[in-house]
């Protein structure tokens, strides 16, 4: 919780247009996942289809990849 909190204000309809990797891709959803790697990300953890700013589908998403050691893609960290 205190990650979505520090990355969204736990808003899962955040967009952050102050940062982007490429000047199209912004960070977005309840934790801040850059849209151009969300597709792959979510089909990787079950939740292909799953719009960014599907807070469960994020959630879970992000709970798997800490599990998987991913957690350097924040900033936020606790």
């Amino acid at each position: 919780m205190s990650i979505a909190k520090c990355e969204s204000s736990l808003d899962n309809m955040r967009v952050n247009y102050n940062y982007s990797e490429n000047g199209k891709d912004f960070p977005s959803g309840l934790f801040q996942h850059l849209t151009n790697y969300w597709d792959a990300r979510a089909a990787k953890y079950g939740y292909e289809g799953a719009s960014v700013f599907d807070a469960e589908a994020n959630a879970n998403v992000t709970a798997q990849m800490f599990r998987d050691g991913l957690q350097r893609y924040w900033e936020c960290k606790s």
